[in-house]
């Protein structure tokens, strides 16, 4: 009881003393997505809609035999060519299906940190927060560094691409991921990306109604970094207009930037979002976004359909669809990610380590322990004894001593 009261106590000790933090993480595993840039928001706006929806991290049997599939995409660039082609197989073996491609170009840790810094309380408060956003903006600007020399089929820099070591700018990480560099143009079938000269805030909308009526475009926060090129049999759906600050302080305008397109694909339909910038977990604090994400929710159709949002590092092969994901983090190291959770492990980990120090290993010189003579006969009635206790049933054992009584009498 007294060891139970001190774990107890030191557990909320921890619990107590450690300052929740804001969670940055972009796309985090399904069991841990309070992140700004998570996506539980629009898992919950698709969930009220009435589509089944779940979020894995492996391309499971689930995810190939459902009708709508969103990939939201943890590296930059385009999906790889032979990926291309078994979507579009999984799209024309059944009627009615869609699929989502969200590109990795956004982040809205930045945003965040400048809505909050005016509102801090205190002047040091305000210097932390500042302190985090500078780290947010040059994490960012690394993220946009852009070697305008390469290009991904440039043959004679394949090598050279290949290994950071030789690049110009360091090997880019946006929020800790193994990124591609989002200034490498890449291209599949359906589109080619390549990075803005400088980012770009959209200022209006245009294209399909279905996207763009009851919007005010004055009221989205949307930043595009990265620009996609898309093939002429794919249509676009929401077109952008925007400007964007060059260096001598004057604006430039940018006109017909595409956000969204559509593939039709048999009688199913490939989607295309160049951005997560209105479907993560901070952006859709503004009503104008949400009122984008539901636009392309009103894309899975009727009646209510079965739906995965895949946020795995891999690219889909639905050949593999039974197989474990090597880049899957374990369930522990997904739990260590958890707060609290995280704290209480952590202690529960010492804990343990501790008693098993305690209660296991020999400590000193080892030493031969004394034994007893197998001759010492009382052991021999010790271990008679137990075995008859056994029977729970006295009449029984009396009945055996007295019978053992009177044999040993016969012998003699």
């Amino acid at each position: 009881m007294p060891l139970l009261l001190t774990i107890t106590a030191m557990l909320l000790a921890g619990v107590v003393g450690c300052q929740q933090e804001v969670q940055t993480t972009y796309l985090p595993p399904p069991t841990y997505d309070r992140s700004l840039n998570g996506i539980s928001v629009f898992h919950h706006m698709a969930t009220r809609r009435g589509h089944a929806l779940r979020t894995e991290m492996v391309i499971n049997s689930y995810a190939k035999n459902c009708d709508v599939l969103i990939w939201f995409a943890r590296r930059t660039g385009s999906p790889r060519e032979e990926t291309v082609k078994q979507i579009e197989n999984w799209l024309e073996a059944k009627p009615g299906r869609t699929f989502v491609y969200v590109g990795r170009a956004f982040e809205s840790t930045v945003d965040y940190w400048s809505a909050v810094e005016d509102a801090a309380p205190t002047e040091e408060d305000r210097r932390k927060i500042a302190s985090r956003k500078f780290d947010a903006e040059n994490r960012l600007r690394s993220f946009l560094a852009n070697p305008n020399s390469k290009t991904k089929d440039d043959k004679q820099n394949t090598d050279k691409q290949d290994d950071p070591s030789n690049d110009p700018f360091p090997f880019i990480l946006f929020d800790h991921d193994d990124s591609q560099w989002i200034g490498r143009n890449t291209k599949c079938q359906w589109f080619e990306t390549g990075l803005q000269e400088k980012q770009y805030k959209v200022t209006a909308i245009s294209g399909d109604p279905d996207w763009t009526n009851d919007m005010d475009a004055d009221k989205l926060q949307l930043t595009c970094y990265e620009d996609w090129g898309f093939a002429d049999n794919v249509e676009p759906l929401l077109l952008a207009d925007g400007e964007t600050v060059v260096t001598s302080g004057k604006s430039q305008s940018v006109d017909g930037r595409v956000l969204v397109a559509r593939k039709k694909v048999g009688q199913s339909q490939a989607i295309f979002v160049t951005h997560a910038g209105f479907l993560l977990n901070f952006p859709l604090v503004n009503h104008e976004h949400r009122k984008l994400a539901g636009r392309l929710i009103d894309t899975f159709g009727t009646p209510k359909k079965r739906a995965c949002i895949y946020i795995g590092y891999s690219e889909i092969d639905f050949e593999r669809s039974n197989d474990v994901s090597e880049e899957s983090p374990h369930v522990l190291l997904t739990l260590l990610h958890i707060w609290p959770l995280s704290v209480i492990l952590c202690h529960l980990i010492v804990l343990c380590a501790a008693f098993c120090f305690y209660k296991w290993p020999i400590f000193g010189r080892p030493r031969t322990l004394t034994e007893s003579p197998v001759t010492d006969f009382s052991k021999h009635i010790d271990a008679y004894a137990g075995l008859l206790a056994e029977a729970k049933d006295d009449d029984y054992v009396l009945n055996q001593i007295m019978d053992a009584y009177n044999t040993q009498k016969h012998d003699m």
